[in-house]
């Protein structure tokens, strides 16, 4: 069956990531995406949610076979634009830009499986013609002397200097996509000297890796050494991609498939030779080295997913923003995920569960979620949460001041009270309806709450 669907996710690339929906994006972490900066998606700056950025943690089996127990990966969540207004969904739908349902692998990928990527790094320089190179350089930049000096000379030793073929990198940096074919593993071993198998699952540093290759091909050239003919068409990572998106169509569920983020150009030749050629240039027999996500998968959804107790039940896809400060998934000695919930109430996303109803909305937690009492809307998004919806259904009611109540009880020990919160001096009072089932009995309520959320 044909591909409806060509775009696996030109409009989710992010300036160091992939926009995976609902504020989510996931990046390499060594490109140093953290808390308090601003990510770039579709031309507009958001900023990262503070204290959201979270380390991805390798698999038991992984960290009991000597790698590193974080992955060089990384999930943050975006802000909206504005205090209420202006999430990436809000802003793609304005320009017309679809963003894709992002998914993720459940299994490894083939060997010579077909590759879609797209990258936001440098690019090839404008006109740069196939040129060879030495190990010999100046100032840190490889000397490409004139193509004919060096014709059919791939990655061969002569004379104990190493060269190759390749093109100049510029230093301008641009959304471009292109196409690969996953390289066999152990090949990829020969001239990676990191990259090794740790119990069948192929490893480069910290991170459960894949890697495809910038195929050497015949070339053909004139009199004066320019390309006329040959060659191929594949796409090579360079400098600053590290992030970007790797796609790989799924046939069998008919869907596109976020198979990696890039992590590393790695060096052709036996044990990473040919230094110089790195500096500035793409050469033939690079490699570029990928996430396996399928490792990761399980672990990255579970943190995507809402709190135990408000899974979705609802059809299409959900729209609704849970953030729990000290949210935690971690494995246990058994390779089992454990999910710790955290604690409820950052309303105003500063990344602390804070205040007392005194404070300014952008620093007291109790003052937003007293500003947004009785707020609806169709469905919770993040927006709605902002206003203190944090139950995701919508409204600001009598069941999210119960988790605020106990997110506040968690974080600082204070009691929060709604007769305090909305006396007469207050110009938010509860409606009628809620002002009568205050009066209720806590256990009650807490039996009413179950009662509403099992619904």
């Amino acid at each position: 069956m044909g591909r409806a669907n060509a775009d696996p996710g030109w409009s989710n690339s992010t300036s160091r990531g992939v926009y995976l929906g609902n504020g989510w994006v996931l990046s390499a972490a060594h490109t140093g995406i953290v808390n308090g900066q601003a990510e770039t998606i579709n031309g507009q700056n958001y900023g990262v949610v503070k204290d959201s950025a979270i380390n991805i943690k390798n698999p038991t089996a992984l960290v009991n076979a000597g790698v590193g127990a974080l992955a060089d990966l990384r999930l943050v969540r975006l802000n909206t634009l504005s205090q209420f207004d202006g999430s990436p969904e809000q802003r793609a739908a304005a320009l017309g830009l679809p963003l894709q349902p992002i998914h993720l692998p459940n299994s490894r990928l083939a060997t010579n499986q077909q590759l879609v990527v797209i990258g936001r790094g440098r690019i090839k320089a404008d006109g740069a013609p196939l040129l060879h190179a030495d190990t010999s350089y100046t100032g840190g930049v490889p000397n490409w002397p004139s193509f004919t000096t060096c014709v059919g000379c791939f990655h061969t030793l002569d004379s104990n200097t190493l060269h190759a073929v390749g093109y100049t990198v510029s230093t301008t940096m641009r959304q471009t996509w292109g196409t690969n074919r996953v390289e066999n593993p152990s090949s990829v071993a020969n001239s990676l000297s990191d990259f090794v198998s740790k119990g069948g699952t192929w490893v480069t540093g910290t991170t459960a890796v894949q890697a495809f290759d910038f195929d050497e091909y015949n070339f053909t050239t004139d009199a004066n050494g320019n390309v006329i003919g040959g060659g191929g068409n594949e796409v090579q990572g360079a400098a600053n991609d590290s992030g970007s998106g790797v796609y790989a169509w799924n046939a069998a569920l008919e869907r596109w498939e976020l198979s990696g983020v890039m992590h590393t150009i790695a060096r052709y030749g036996a044990n990473n030779q040919a230094l110089a050629i790195r500096r500035g240039a793409s050469a033939l027999g690079d490699l570029t080295v990928f996430s396996e996500l399928s490792v990761y998968r399980t672990q990255i959804e579970a943190y995507m997913a809402p709190p135990v107790g408000y899974e979705w039940n609802g059809e299409g896809t959900d729209t609704r923003f849970f953030h729990m400060v000290g949210r935690d998934v971690a494995y246990d000695a058994a390779g089992s995920l454990v999910v710790t919930e955290g604690m409820w109430g950052d309303i105003n996303l500063d990344g602390v569960v804070s205040g007392d109803g005194s404070g300014a909305w952008a620093t007291d937690d109790v003052t937003a979620f007293v500003q947004g009492w009785g707020y609806q809307q169709g469905s919770g998004d993040i927006l709605s949460w902002k206003r203190g919806d944090m139950n995701q259904d919508g409204r600001v009611d009598l069941d999210d001041f119960l988790l605020l109540r106990q997110g506040v009880q968690q974080a600082s020990g204070a009691s929060l009270s709604l007769s305090a919160l909305f006396g007469t001096s207050s110009q938010v009072v509860p409606e009628p309806a809620t002002a009568g089932i205050l009066a209720a009995a806590g256990l009650g309520l807490l039996a009413w709450r179950r009662l509403r959320r099992s619904r």
